[in-house]
């Protein structure tokens, strides 16, 4: 029954992708659930924010009255905190103003506070000095907002499902909408180290959250109390809540270790729900072993992972230990996307919303593994097509998130998600699978329980592989745009000649130097070489006996790009074997440069010195032969680069000094 229902899911997948806005949709449940934040939240003032920056956060304590059709919301939440000033006199916390604040608990005692719009701020009885402990408990009650048409995906959500026939509530609070429903610190450096969630409810209802459930109090006028506890540090906007007439389908995942998870899923409480949902979730087994096999081990094993049904399609949000998810989005590939999050974006969290690529990106990549390895590989291989396709159908734009008020572009499909997963997909060809998932754990073993930039992660690359990686991410992360390769071949049975030009979609980024592997077709056999991109245009020489009848670039798809004209040149010739002894025995890259490092590989016998010029020919460095020159004092600008010995001077080429 599994294995049937697995191939009609596949066949299904398969159907979908051959439509570009059902590909989009499914591919993308992640983006469009969270950018339905179409506007930008009201932040708290700068004044707050240094307010807040004066605590850490250690423990969140929710207990909430919630029913699955109403958005009004009654309850308190505790505040642990530790005082990171030498002296502490104010407290304040976001709550979004249509809740009332009925009252504060400092330490026990009922204390005055202030409200200036969606800011409460408590000014101490005497100042706390650094390192010590404070407790606050607000107890508030209102009805949630969610007034802007067209925007269902708020902090806090209830629903009809019109299908399935059930009502839900449901909260999203990615990435400022934790103070729609609950008081908090919206600072993403700034884990819990625990938390618990109390929810109560109607007793025909049940309530899913975060950790592992303690326990389920029975209380009056027939209302229950679903009580969580997560004992791991967790950021503001994965704790979780979702309230629903449910079923509990739970089961256990058996790890490669031999030790076990509990995959605990609450799906609506009825027959046809139950016969759909449980097939689907039954799939979260085999992408668990998986992903606790090739990252690191599953982080919350000692509590669960599961899934909360809610009623919205699009939805899904990576919840720390349980998913939130819409029934129009429990397909494989999407069930892969959320459950990945547990590892990037939950155990390691983006430092700052700059850095969203860290849980977005590599997930999307991390849901094409998935997809390619317990699939099948032409599925993964369309995924990566329709990722590259949907990348070219703009010129522009970059995977680092330059607006950090702007929900759209933080959660962008386009940029974020799909570019960010094509260039996780170059980073591999670069570093070689060993050394790429290397560097993926390396990632996660290092900032595991808190937060990382993008710069902490190149630096982990780059530790792990020995491999400067400034110019890739200089040109792929932070660049714009994408490459249009083009071909000049010819090939006489002594050698093949091959001219690789490019252009780029975007002025921002006029060269990437990653290189570029060449399918070359011939009668006689076809080979794939790879080549160093150091200019615009670069012409190679080789020996060989082929006679080519065409080349194929990238033929693995591992870079995004397009292809030009490819072409055959009868015309093109060495100009002599000096010049094709000599383009086969040096090169220099990259080109432009723009860490200082300029790197060039020969034979430093033929030539002892390296001299760099400006354009007036004036001597700007002289340098012994070497692998490596330093030319990060020189100004911004185009140079060439020449060899000297006691024969003459050979031009290697020019540069362009950023």
């Amino acid at each position: 029954m599994r294995k049937s229902y697995l191939l009609l899911c596949f066949s299904f997948i398969l159907c979908l992708l051959s439509s570009s806005r059902m590909s989009a949709q499914l591919k993308n449940v992640c983006s469009e659930s969270k950018s339905k934040q179409v506007y930008k939240k009201n932040r708290a003032t700068p004044f707050a924010n240094a307010l807040m920056s004066q605590y850490d956060i250690s423990y969140y304590e929710l207990t909430l009255e919630v029913e699955n059709n109403s958005l009004f919301i009654k309850g308190n939440t505790r505040i642990d905190a530790k005082v990171l000033t030498s002296q502490l006199d104010t407290f304040c916390v976001e709550l979004q103003a249509n809740h009332t604040i009925d009252s504060i608990m400092y330490n026990a005692t009922s204390v005055p506070f202030v409200r200036t719009g969606d800011i409460a701020y408590v000014v101490l009885p005497a100042p706390m000095p650094l390192n010590s402990h404070i407790s606050f408990t607000i107890y508030y009650q209102g009805t949630a907002q969610n007034t802007i048409p067209g925007a269902s995906e708020y902090g806090f959500n209830t629903a009809y499902d019109s299908f399935y026939h059930h009502y839900t509530s449901w909260s999203l609070s990615e990435p400022y909408s934790a103070f729609d429903w609950f008081p908090c610190k919206q600072f993403l450096n700034d884990k819990a180290d625990s938390s618990r969630v109390n929810i109560i409810t109607s007793d025909s209802n049940k309530g899913g959250s975060n950790g592992i459930l303690v326990g389920i109090d029975t209380l009056a006028n027939n209302k229950v109390m679903y009580k969580w506890f997560n004992k791991h540090p967790i950021d503001y906007y994965l704790i979780s809540i979702a309230v629903s007439d449910y079923h509990d389908y739970s089961y256990y995942s058996h790890l490669v270790s031999g030790d076990s998870v509990l995959i605990q899923n609450y799906i609506y409480n009825d027959s046809l729900s139950i016969n759909d949902f449980q097939a689907r979730f039954l799939q979260t087994d085999s992408i668990m072993r998986f992903m606790d096999s090739l990252f690191v081990p599953y982080p919350y094993q000692d509590q669960k992972y599961g899934h909360c049904l809610v009623a919205s399609d699009n939805t899904g949000m990576e919840h720390q230990t349980m998913t939130t998810i819409g029934p129009g989005s429990t397909f494989y590939n999407v069930i892969a996307h959320e459950l990945s999050h547990q590892w990037f974006g939950d155990l390691v969290t983006c430092k700052t919303w700059h850095d969203i690529y860290l849980n977005e990106g590599i997930t999307q990549y991390n849901e094409y593994l998935a997809v390619n390895y317990l699939i099948d590989t032409s599925i993964g291989t369309l995924f990566m097509d329709s990722y590259h396709t949907d990348v070219m159908n703009l010129p522009g734009g970059s995977v680092y998130n330059p607006d950090t008020t702007n929900v759209g572009r933080i959660f962008d499909s386009r940029l974020t998600y799909e570019k960010g997963a094509g260039v996780t997909h170059t980073l591999r060809y670069l570093l070689g699978d060993s050394l790429f998932f290397a560097t993926l754990r390396t990632y996660l073993n290092t900032y595991k329980n808190s937060t990382a930039t993008i710069q902490e992660f190149k630096a982990i690359a780059e530790s792990v592989s020995g491999k400067n990686l400034t110019t890739f991410f200089n040109e792929w992360y932070f660049g714009e745009g994408f490459p249009t390769y083009r071909i000049k071949y010819n090939s006489t049975g002594s050698y093949v000649g091959i001219v690789l030009s490019h252009t780029t979609s975007s002025a921002v980024t006029p060269l990437f130097t990653t290189p570029i592997q060449l399918k070359l077709l011939s009668a006689s056999g076809d080979s794939i070489i790879q080549v160093n991109v150091t200019t615009n245009s670069d012409t190679f020489w080789m020996p060989s006996t082929k006679i080519l009848t065409g080349v194929v670039v990238d033929p693995n798809n591992w870079v995004i790009n397009r292809i030009g004209v490819i072409q055959k040149k009868l015309d093109l010739y060495p100009t002599s074997l000096h010049e094709l002894a000599y383009s086969q025995a040096y090169k220099m890259w990259p080109n432009p440069i723009y860490d200082g490092v300029l790197n060039i590989s020969g034979n430093d016998t033929d030539y002892s010195t390296i001299e760099i010029t400006d354009m007036t020919g004036r001597i700007v460095l002289q340098h012994n032969f070497s692998s490596q020159i330093d030319i990060s004092k020189l100004n911004g600008g185009i140079y060439c680069v020449k060899l000297r010995n006691d024969k003459g001077i050979h031009l290697l080429g020019k540069i362009s000094k950023q």
